[in-house]
């Protein structure tokens, strides 16, 4: 777990808990191989003000649990709670998205999906 730092010009103010994943690719080419991806847990206002982006985020949020296997309707719930600990070394399925070099950001290789092991025979696991 993390938090933003809520720099000057940032769009999330200092303080709101982000939940940063590490993915180890199993098997192909780039077997071993780590990815990463940061899952903001949004905030229901940001400076007074309705936060635009936070159904999408939570619908992001919970897509990475279900894919790890708990069912949609505890997901959603008010009470959900997952022990992070119990993360680790789930499998699954992700999808990487090249972003290629900018002037403002370097090349990097982006989590863009995340899906249940099922519906791939290669896949990833969480460290």
């Amino acid at each position: 777990m993390d938090e933003t730092k809520g720099s000057d010009g940032a769009k999330l103010p200092a303080g709101v808990p982000v939940l940063n994943v590490q993915f180890k690719i199993d098997g192909g080419d780039y077997d071993n191989r780590r990815v990463f991806r940061r899952f903001i847990i949004a905030p229901d206002k940001v400076g007074g003000k309705k936060y635009e982006h936070k159904a999408m985020m939570d619908g992001m949020l919970a897509k990475f649990f279900m894919a790890l296997g708990w069912e949609e309707d505890e997901v959603v719930s008010d009470s959900f709670e997952p022990d992070l600990e119990d993360l680790k070394g789930k499998e699954c399925r992700i999808q990487v998205k090249v972003r290629p070099e900018t002037d403002a950001y370097p090349a990097s290789n982006d989590v863009a999906a995340v899906r249940p092991r099922s519906e791939a025979s290669a896949g990833s696991a969480l460290l």
